[in-house]
């Protein structure tokens, strides 16, 4: 959510009223998948790579990621691609 927000420029309170944001799709203990709206998908399909790399720094002080900001970048580029896969499926 607060990396839609990121992207999208929604706040932090738009995003999770938006349908599939954020619902638990696997079993907690063997896997953490959750859905994302389609705004969070469309903005990581279309956002350029520099734009990832930009928002890779505002997201990596999400204190549930513990990520620095390169590793946050190489994981938002990793999801642009399944990203604008399911953009492109619809």
């Amino acid at each position: 959510m607060r990396l839609e927000g990121i992207l999208s420029g929604c706040t932090y309170d738009e995003a999770p009223a938006r349908p599939r944001s954020g619902q638990l799709l696997s079993d907690p203990e063997a896997a953490f998948v959750i859905s994302v709206s389609d705004t969070l998908r469309d903005a990581l399909a279309t956002a350029s790579g520099k734009r990832l790399d930009l928002a890779a720094g505002p997201f990596a002080v999400v204190e549930e990621l513990r990520f620095t900001p390169t590793k946050t970048a190489e994981l938002l580029h990793r999801l642009s691609g399944p990203a604008r896969r399911a953009a492109a499926e619809n």
